[in-house]
């Protein structure tokens, strides 16, 4: 099997299982869930090998992000890693705040003169309560974009994807978010 003939099939299967997985289960258009929400973070998943070294870092995304968040006016917080969570936590609100997720795989396609192919998906996850046991909460993506997939010549295209899929969030955010214009008084 060629090269380009292997990746095809690896973007496939990854398509197939994100597709199938309960984390892409649904797709959540509703803009409800973002109502009122007025601060979050921003996690960002490992970076492939590849894409750090042709300079796509998660600094680099993390300050495109945040940017993008501070110009729309949302404050955005420390980051908290998944590891770092402390489950025991009575006061879990805390410890685990809303956040955007920021998931990139992929990786360099060498017979393909330095073509990358990658997958890139943004989401919302912030804790939900379980109806028939309020008590218990857990973090749930509550807005996602449609994963972006394919083969990219420039790592800054990659780039560029992450920060499209962030302004369609904007978009979202906004909408159920909207500025009222503070009333002028003679």
């Amino acid at each position: 099997m060629t090269s380009v003939g292997r990746y095809s099939v690896i973007i496939v299967i990854c398509t197939a299982v994100m597709w199938s997985s309960s984390a892409f289960g649904k797709i959540f258009l509703e803009e409800d869930t973002l109502r009122g929400v007025k601060e979050f973070g921003i996690m960002i998943n490992e970076i492939p090998d590849a894409f750090q070294k042709a300079g796509l870092t998660k600094e680099k995304l993390r300050t495109d992000i945040a940017l993008k968040l501070r110009l729309a006016g949302i404050k955005v917080l420390p980051t908290v890693e998944m590891g770092l969570i402390n489950w025991k936590s009575e006061d879990r609100a805390v410890s685990f705040a809303p956040h955007l997720d920021v998931y990139i795989f992929g990786d360099k396609v060498t017979e393909l003169r330095g073509t990358y192919f990658y997958s890139v998906q943004v989401s919302f996850t912030q804790m939900a309560l379980i109806q028939r046991e309020p008590s218990i909460s857990l973090p749930l993506p509550s807005w996602r974009a449609l994963p972006v997939i394919g083969f990219g010549k420039d790592i800054e295209y990659i780039r560029q994807v992450v920060k499209d899929q962030v302004d369609e969030f904007l978009n979202a955010y906004l909408s159920a978010n909207p500025k009222h214009p503070e009333k002028v008084t003679k």
